[in-house]
């Protein structure tokens, strides 16, 4: 019994740990979207209508300082979102990397623990 749950918890059980790390870290990199971020960085922002206006001058000029600006806050949002995930995304790689890693020591916590216990280490 010991035997196999070591053998899967240090074989199965670990691939599985990686798997889940690889996925999360591909499903943040989909949500983000940093490709199509950066392709759109200067569309306009929530503009349905930001084609071209026909007119008088006056129009067009209100029609160019309107897309503008919407491509100015667009920019400004576009930038926050990428630095917001560029942020979760190098911690979900830490906090991977730290899962991946403690995940061998993790049956030895018990043990570690009561010796710890029994050397007097915890006073509560």
């Amino acid at each position: 019994m010991f035997m196999a749950f070591f053998s899967w918890w240090y074989g199965a059980g670990w691939r599985r740990q990686g798997m889940l790390v690889s996925e999360q870290l591909a499903q943040l990199l989909d949500t983000f979207s940093f490709r199509l971020l950066l392709k759109t960085l200067f569309s306009p922002f929530r503009q349905i209508s930001a084609g071209s206006v026909g007119g008088p001058l006056g129009v067009q000029l209100q029609a160019w300082f309107d897309r503008t600006i919407s491509r100015f806050i667009g920019a400004m949002v576009r930038l926050f979102v990428m630095v917001a995930g560029a942020v979760v995304i190098i911690l979900s790689i830490l906090v991977g990397i730290f899962r991946i890693g403690l995940w061998p020591l993790l049956p030895t916590l018990p043990l570690f623990v009561l010796v710890v216990w029994l050397a007097g280490g915890f006073t509560w």
